[in-house]
């Protein structure tokens, strides 16, 4: 009898029309600039829901979680410059519990984020923020990340791993990247490079089983590298021309902004668009 408790209550939740975290606790923090002159920030979230919004100059972060106290506890930790996010898992009912994020995070300091996201579905903007590292660890995800405005700094490194990820990009040549590295699993994503680039980058990308799609805008100058065998499956786009190894775009000598891409795979596909 006990085993047939827990799906019983899910389905009383569904036919009800309540929502298994009818009640869901909220938490607020927020912190303002003290004389920091550089924020890191750590976010690991093995389940739920977290949107990045652009923030305050005079707040270091704003925070809002929706969650369910039975499943997840949410933490914030806070220390010289160093903000922590994470939840500790509750006692496991069967049913889904809620877990949504909402942060939002300085634009007058510089900013690094490491985000470790398992099963969680992400809408990322950020717009405005002055980030000079991202890394983006992703599980089985839905996941939008956005650049609507040019980073008004330059950014190290943007790395972004999806083993089971969906992953969208948007505006990344707002980025203001050195380099970035992006590698897929089995899900299928789309990377678009649209917006105001005006560096020599590089960029690597792979995937494993899944399928990308990669944009370039015509203003860029592209120099790509295709993996070679049997296996590879990496669509070019037809204005390129060899030279030394490597596909070229006529203006790559001339543009201000120029991408050297590398791209990779297994048995999946990538297709490179030059548009």
């Amino acid at each position: 009898m006990k085993k047939a408790t827990i799906p019983l209550l899910a389905a009383l939740c569904l036919l009800s029309g309540a929502p298994a975290w009818a009640n869901s606790q909220s938490l607020e923090d927020s912190r303002p600039i003290k004389g920091e002159k550089a924020l890191a920030v750590e976010l690991n979230l093995g389940a739920g829901e977290v949107t990045f919004a652009p923030g305050a100059f005079d707040k270091l972060y704003e925070l809002h979680v929706d969650y369910s106290p039975e499943h997840v506890e949410p933490k914030v930790r806070y220390g010289e410059g160093v903000l922590s996010l994470y939840t500790l898992a509750q006692r496991k009912l069967g049913i889904p519990g809620k877990n949504a994020w909402t942060l939002s995070f300085t634009q007058k300091i510089p900013v690094t984020i490491h985000a470790d996201l398992g099963a969680v579905k992400s809408e990322l903007d950020f717009t405005g923020i002055r980030l000079k590292d991202l890394t983006l660890l992703m599980g089985a995800s839905v996941a939008t990340v956005r650049f609507s405005t040019p980073n008004p700094v330059a950014m190290k490194q943007l790395r972004i791993e999806a083993g089971a990820a969906n992953v969208k990009g948007l505006g990344l040549g707002n980025a203001n990247f050195e380099s970035f590295d992006f590698k897929g699993g089995v899900g299928n994503s789309e990377l678009d490079f649209a917006g105001d680039y005006r560096r020599k980058g590089t960029v690597k990308a792979s995937v494993t089983i899944g399928r990308l799609v990669v944009r370039i805008p015509r203003s860029l100058g592209l120099r790509v590298k295709a993996s070679d065998g049997w296996a590879s499956r990496v669509k070019l786009p037809a204005e390129l021309v060899q030279e030394d190894g490597r596909w070229v775009s006529p203006n790559f000598a001339t543009a201000a902004g120029r991408i050297d891409l590398e791209a990779d795979t297994q048995v999946g596909g990538i297709d490179i668009r030059w548009e």
